[in-house]
């Protein structure tokens, strides 16, 4: 057991990386982004720490493209980032509805990678939720 950052979410997992990323969302109220963690999977001690703008929640890795993959579900869209060197390598709004009253833009919630064909599987939670295929390669949703 080991206290590990605030807020923390879901986890990946890369064996040719000998590594686990936890995403964590840190104080709410405080601060404006979150945290990925990367730990050592043995003694669960923070190796690296990648700070984002927007909070993390849902988790993913492509182990064969190495690329780590976040489901910013405040913001409704998903990151990407480069799992050897911790920079983003992209970003994608799923939708850019405005809150209001009367709308509630879909959130993301767990994702899937599937590392044969370079996919993202995000499911879309809301009135009406969805599941979003992105195209891994350029960040992209599939029709």
């Amino acid at each position: 057991r080991k206290a590990v950052g605030k807020g923390a979410y879901e986890m990946a997992y890369s064996q040719q990386e000998n590594a686990l990323w936890l995403a964590t969302s840190q104080s709410r109220k405080l601060d404006k982004g979150g945290v990925v963690y990367r730990l050592d999977p043995v003694t669960l001690e923070v190796t690296q720490a990648i700070h984002n703008d927007l909070k993390p929640f849902g988790a993913t890795i492509n182990n064969t493209t190495q690329t780590l993959w976040f489901g910013n579900t405040v913001n409704s869209a998903v990151t990407a980032i480069d799992a050897k060197t911790g920079e983003v390598k992209g970003r994608l709004v799923l939708d850019d509805r405005k809150r209001t009253e009367e709308v509630r833009p879909l959130q993301p919630r767990e994702l899937v990678a599937d590392d044969a064909t370079n996919t993202v599987y995000i499911s879309g939670i809301g009135k009406e939720s969805v599941i979003w295929v992105v195209d891994g390669e350029n960040i992209k949703l599939k029709t």
